[in-house]
């Protein structure tokens, strides 16, 4: 009886230490991810055109609007300005934000089974992250504007058997083989994304494609 109460006595000992270890662990994960939100960060931007992409005030307006915009999704607080003379932009956000929303052009392309761009960011509503609570999977619904459903009907319609992609930066997102046509303007991508990675899609998408890339040419913690 003695070493039955003992044996007892020791499992609800291991398992409260177990318990303890994971819940410290756990706050220690939550104080670390704490501590990077609170980290505010200035990046200083320049444009990074290619070919024939002109840098000029108008162009710089747009991506600084479009920037905004991609921010404005994520919910923290930001802030964007325009040096004219010197061409550069200064974003002051948290530092847990992924860097690729600042620099990437986001140009999307949904492309059908010839190889052929038929929509682009112009013809998307709105994009945002679901999870299927099955697998907890996470993936892009996008909405599409009254044309691009239109288009993208036209294309699944022509598409039966045959397998479209869909790129962002010329980075595939998904493909899929079109069984149906679809017709409701609506898309879904199941690319295998990360929370991160999905959130980080669909603010790109949102915020519309920039008028270049751009790169950070500095970055310090914002005083």
């Amino acid at each position: 009886m003695i070493m039955k109460k003992l044996c007892v006595l020791l499992l609800a000992l291991l398992l409260t230490t177990a318990f303890c270890a994971c819940k410290s662990e756990s706050a220690d994960q939550t104080d670390a991810e704490e501590a990077t939100e609170a980290v505010v960060m200035s990046y200083v931007l320049k444009p990074a055109p290619q070919n024939d992409e002109k840098v000029d005030v108008e162009s710089l307006l747009t991506a600084k609007s479009i920037l905004e915009k991609r921010l404005s999704g994520t919910g923290k607080d930001y802030s964007v300005t325009l040096d004219e003379k010197a061409r550069q932009l200064t974003v002051t956000c948290p530092g847990s934000l992924l860097t690729d929303l600042l620099t990437r052009k986001g140009v999307l392309a949904i492309i059908d089974p010839d190889g052929v761009k038929r929509l682009g960011n112009a013809d998307v509503k709105s994009a945002e992250v679901k999870t299927n609570d099955k697998d907890e999977e996470y993936y892009l619904s996008m909405v599409l504007t009254d044309t691009g459903a239109k288009t993208f009907a036209d294309l699944t319609r022509a598409s039966v058997g045959k397998e479209t992609e869909v790129y962002l930066d010329n980075v595939m997102l998904c493909s899929a083989v079109v069984y149906a046509p679809i017709t409701d303007g609506k898309v879904e991508l199941h690319g295998g994304f990360t929370h991160e990675q999905a959130i980080m899609n669909a603010n790109l998408i949102n915020g519309g494609d920039l008028p270049y890339a751009m790169e950070i040419v500095s970055s310090k913690e914002a005083e």
